[in-house]
């Protein structure tokens, strides 16, 4: 009681001496705070490292607060805190340290003797902080704090948690915890009463027990559960799991979309609410997985979302001296194409929108004209002679296509207008130029064959009489997409002068491969095919001769003596006869040589008798001689000059012989007789000789 006299006069000596002090106010208890005893200490300041930090927020004093006279002559009492310096200033600031309140404060300034000394100023309540100074309003010398315990501020109780689970019983237990100003709740505590049976009060019970709430006494209960036991029966009884599933097609700009469960045993669909699908199990019957799906949207989709987005293409081939220019738009559903002054603008069709640009060209077409497109000529002419039909570097002669060199041409027919009759070869020609023109030199009924100049990328031209001077690509040429010019009337739709063909080949880089000929399929023709000329190379034909019929060589005659034989053999050339090669007999050669007789061959001839020639005196005379009965009379006749005519019977003239040219003897009559008749003997001799010679030789 004396304590709350001595607080007011606390107040009342605050109020007198004008000393302004701040407090944090703390809840109050019931029972004040009890206060300690100072314990006199030699006054001492704090070490200047005491600072107290001054706290975010500091409450007010309390009217109770007040300056209290002067305690003790010397130092303030220890307290909780002990001397703590204020660093010379004349205003502090001390907060409570956390669960602690300011209960009493004492505050020195100086001497006693000079109204400085120690002051007591109690905190009515408690305070969480403090502001202070000496009522002197001197500099603090030290000051010293009486701390006791903040009162625990009340919230209402924690329920223990409890969850409960499907198919699961508990039994419960009440159970009870009690509020205490300084404590506060205390732990949950069996209340005494027998647990409760299994199931009975399925559903926790809590509530107010007792007292007043915030305030020491005030109690709550609550029915906590001890124990738990699965439930086996009714609804609990052991299910078919089944895990419901969901076929889902979001709506598009096209179509709506669609939202379905899918059906199957133990499952009960509901909705849609609001787009959702909710999955119930049926009796006997457990869900797994997601029971709800959605929401979904099956509205088709529309406005700006719907428009897809396109961009425009467009190719152009520029015009060269040969060809038009070319443009090929681009071809999408999504736009179409205006045209105007070779102008391409796209626009777009319905549900489509156009990214990019839309205008494009102008665009040239027109074929170009002028110095830059001279006409090429053939400098040089390639030439290839066939004389057999192996010389092609490829053929397709089909079984009802002929084909038959002959001299100077070829004979090309066929026996009908199937897809058998085909004659075609053709050669070599690398590099050739097309030149201005083309040429087939035919002769014969039927259609005439054509031309054919096949190109480095697999493309085939093709110039026919028919068309005039033009060359025409297959329909599975490349080159077509290159055509000079292209309509109807010609072999196919691409077609151009030799000339402007090559300008294509120029241009794109494609050169000649090979050249040759085609005869079908499918056309009646027979006739003589002399030269194709396919650009700047020319192939002819000649059906070549066949070599001459030459018999073996036959020996002449020969006579003893010889060692040579003359020979002779017959050399006979062919000509072409109805259609074929046939011996020329009027032409035939007769050729001779000379050859060495073999030992073999050779033979002496018979051994004569010496013979003296005297030289005549008078012109030579035929003598007619009677050989001896022995032998075969023979009738030698010697070539004699014609001036004395030969005779049978008169007698042999008298020769005049110089007598100087004879040997002496004794009778010249006799010398001449005797050589008249030696001379008769040898020319006899030699006539006879003569004429077994010539038995030899005939």
């Amino acid at each position: 009681m004396n304590k709350r006299i001595l607080g007011g006069l606390a107040v009342a000596a605050m109020l007198a001496g004008g000393l302004a002090i701040t407090t944090g106010v703390a809840s109050a208890t019931d029972e004040a705070p009890v206060e300690e005893t100072p314990t006199e200490a030699p006054e001492a300041e704090a070490s200047p490292e005491a600072v107290v930090e001054i706290p975010e927020a500091v409450l007010e004093a309390p009217s109770g607060g007040a300056r209290v006279a002067q305690v003790n002559e010397g130092v303030c009492p220890q307290y909780t805190t002990g001397h703590q310096s204020a660093n010379s200033q004349k205003v502090c600031t001390d907060t409570a340290p956390p669960a602690k309140i300011i209960l009493n404060l004492c505050v020195k300034a100086g001497s006693v003797n000079k109204s400085n000394g120690p002051e007591e100023v109690p905190v009515l309540g408690g305070a969480t902080s403090i502001t202070f100074s000496h009522s002197s309003n001197k500099e603090i010398s030290h000051f010293s704090v009486k701390l006791g315990d903040a009162p625990a501020v009340w919230t209402p109780p924690q329920y223990p948690p409890f969850n409960p689970q499907p198919c699961t019983e508990y039994r419960m237990d009440k159970q009870v915890s009690t509020w205490s100003n300084v404590t506060g709740w205390s732990p949950w505590t069996d209340w005494g009463a027998a647990t409760r049976a299994w199931g009975d009060y399925y559903n926790p019970r809590t509530g107010h027990h007792g007292g007043t709430h915030g305030q020491n006494g005030d109690r709550d209960y609550a029915y906590i559960s001890v124990d738990s036991r699965p439930i086996t029966t009714g609804d609990c009884a052991v299910k078919t799991p089944v895990t419901p599933t969901f076929s889902y097609t979001p709506p598009t700009c096209l179509a709506a979309g669609t939202a379905a469960p899918n059906q199957a045993t133990g499952i009960v669909w509901t909705g849609p609410s609001g787009g959702i699908w909710t999955a119930t199990a049926a009796q006997g019957y457990v869900i797994q997985g997601t029971f709800t799906f959605g929401p979904y949207s099956t509205a088709q989709l529309q406005g700006e979302q719907c428009l897809s987005p396109v961009t425009p293409t467009i190719e152009h081939t520029p015009p060269t001296c040969t060809t038009l220019g070319v443009v090929t738009p681009g071809f999408n559903p999504g736009y179409t194409w205006t045209v105007a002054d070779g102008v391409y603008s796209a626009v777009p069709a319905a549900g489509y929108k156009i990214v990019g640009p839309t205008v494009f060209g102008p665009y040239a077409i027109d074929k170009l004209t002028g110095e830059s497109c001279p006409s090429p000529v053939c400098t040089t002419n390639g030439s290839t002679l066939i004389t057999n039909v192996s010389q092609f570097a490829y053929t397709d002669i089909r079984t009802a296509g002929h084909f038959e060199l002959i001299p100077g041409a070829a004979r090309l027919y066929t026996d009908n207008d199937s897809g058998q009759a085909k004659v075609a070869g053709f050669v070599p020609a690398p590099g050739t130029q097309l030149g201005a023109t083309f040429s087939v030199n035919w002769a014969g009924s039927g259609i005439a064959p054509g031309a054919q100049i096949v190109l480095s990328d697999g493309s085939i031209l093709v110039g026919e009489a028919v068309y005039g001077n033009d060359l025409w690509a297959t329909n599975s040429s490349p080159i077509r997409f290159f055509a000079p010019e292209t309509g109807g009337g010609f072999g196919s739709s691409y077609h151009g002068s030799p000339a402007q063909w090559q300008a294509v080949l120029v241009e794109k880089g494609i050169t000649v491969a090979y050249v040759g000929f085609s005869l079908g399929s499918g056309v009646l023709a027979d006739g003589i095919l002399t030269s194709v000329t396919a650009g700047c190379h020319t192939i002819s034909f000649n059906a070549p001769t066949p070599p001459p019929l030459v018999t073996e060589w036959v020996d002449g005659t020969f006579k003893c003596g010889d060692t040579t034989v003359k020979q002779t053999r017959t050399i006979t050339p062919y000509i072409w006869v109805d259609g074929e090669f046939v011996p020329d007999e009027e032409n035939a050669m007769t050729e001779t040589r000379t050859r060495d007789l073999t030992k073999d061959e050779q033979f002496p001839c018979p051994t004569q008798p010496p013979v003296t020639t005297v030289p005549p005196t008078t012109p030579p005379t035929e003598v007619v001689v009677a050989l001896p009965p022995t032998q075969p009379p023979t009738q030698v006749v010697a070539a004699l000059p014609p001036a004395q005519a030969p005779t049978t019977t008169a007698p042999a003239p008298v020769a005049t012989i110089p007598a100087a040219g004879l040997p002496v003897t004794g009778s010249n009559g006799t010398g001449v007789a005797a050589l008249i008749a030696l001379l008769v003997t040898s020319l006899g001799g030699a006539a006879l000789l003569a004429a077994r010679r010539r038995n030899v030789t005939t």
